[in-house]
């Protein structure tokens, strides 16, 4: 096609042309800033959810890592208590069994009014008192040899008044234990 417009109106065509160009690449670049600006406003909003986010996290895992110290704690008095319960139990002298000795050391005619057993902390021993009746001095006499001769009790002490009656004899005496 040949142009048969005179120069001036060529020029000005031209003009016309680079002007809707320019006014198009005008309102490209608008939008662009708009969408550019939409897309930074998004980002904002998205970071401070972000944010708001990992505060939280934050704060969760303090309230966890004082939670988990506070357990941590728990546990550790939990274990320092059964230690000492256990020590306490393992340092316990037990009673029953000088118990059982003492009532095995019981011949026939003897029978048992009290018992008393305390524990002497200075001399580490439990001390054991014992009331009764013998019906003979002889059955008394027995019980004191077979108390003597168990290696448990350290000492058997037997006071002189159990001696003067021959029969229906009211005794004590005094035991002390390991």
């Amino acid at each position: 096609m040949i142009n048969l417009l005179p120069l001036k109106e060529k020029k000005e065509i031209w003009l016309k042309e680079k002007l809707n160009l320019i006014l198009n690449l005008e309102i490209l670049f608008l939008i662009f800033l708009f969408f550019f600006g939409f897309t930074l406003c998004e980002l904002r909003v998205f970071f401070e959810n972000q944010v708001g986010v990992f505060k939280a996290i934050l704060f969760q895992e303090k309230g966890i890592s004082e939670f988990i110290g506070n357990l941590e704690q728990k546990i550790e008095n939990f274990n320092n208590l059964c230690s000492k319960i256990y020590n306490f139990y393992t340092n316990q002298k037990l009673f029953y069994p000088i118990l059982k000795e003492i009532s095995d050391s019981f011949t026939q005619g003897i029978t048992l009014n009290s018992l008393t057993a305390t524990f002497n902390k200075e001399e580490k021993v439990i001390l054991i008192s014992v009331s009764g009746l013998a019906q003979k001095r002889e059955n008394l006499l027995a019980l004191k040899e077979k108390l003597q001769k168990n290696k448990n009790f350290i000492e058997v002490i037997f006071p002189p008044e159990n001696w003067i009656k021959p029969e229906n004899v009211e005794f004590t005496f005094i035991l002390k234990a390991k």
